[in-house]
């Protein structure tokens, strides 16, 4: 006797089956445990990006805002050569102090000393002086830079009653780096 074809099939379907099911549960937790593997390593590439573009801000803030306030310094000389301190060499004065959203900025300015020869003024006796802005910003994320920017004052040399001529300030050198 020939046995029916629906049970004589069933016992193979059933192993059939039963043996795919034991093999997908682990091969879906594999798969899972490699995409999350995956999702966690691209949170903290993002992560560590996000905090390079934010230092890279902060610092490129930091020289901006150093290279105007040393601008400034320099016009506002111009403006008002009071504003220069006299005396020995490294003589300094302070010119803005300013404290915004958790950063500071600090600017100087330094009398660096002073010689007898002014191209400015050729031919006459004058005193030519030397000054150094220091102008040095620390921004909230903790970005620090300075700018240094040398300039000298000409001034005629004559005795009373005559009113010395004053050159404008002569930028001399600049230079960058990180805050002392």
């Amino acid at each position: 006797m020939r046995p029916h074809p629906e049970t004589a099939q069933a016992p193979v379907l059933r192993a059939a089956t039963g043996q795919c099911r034991g093999s997908v549960l682990p091969l879906a937790l594999i798969v899972l445990s490699v995409m999350t593997l995956l999702c966690l390593q691209t949170l903290r590439t993002t992560v560590t990006a996000a905090g390079l573009v934010r230092s890279l801000h902060g610092a490129a803030t930091a020289a901006g805002t150093a290279r105007s306030n040393t601008a400034a310094a320099l016009a506002a000389v111009a403006l008002d050569p009071g504003l220069l301190p006299p005396g020995a060499p490294g003589t300094r004065r302070d010119m803005a102090t300013a404290s915004n959203a958790g950063g500071t900025a600090h600017t100087t300015l330094v009398f660096m000393g002073s010689d007898a020869v002014c191209p400015r003024l050729p031919g006459q006796p004058a005193s030519r002086s030397h000054y150094e802005i220091i102008s040095s910003v620390t921004t909230a994320q903790g970005a620090a830079h300075t700018e240094y920017q040398g300039f000298y004052i000409c001034t005629e040399l004559c005795t009373a009653p005559c009113i010395p001529a004053v050159t404008p300030p002569v930028a001399t050198y600049w230079r960058s780096g990180p805050a002392p």
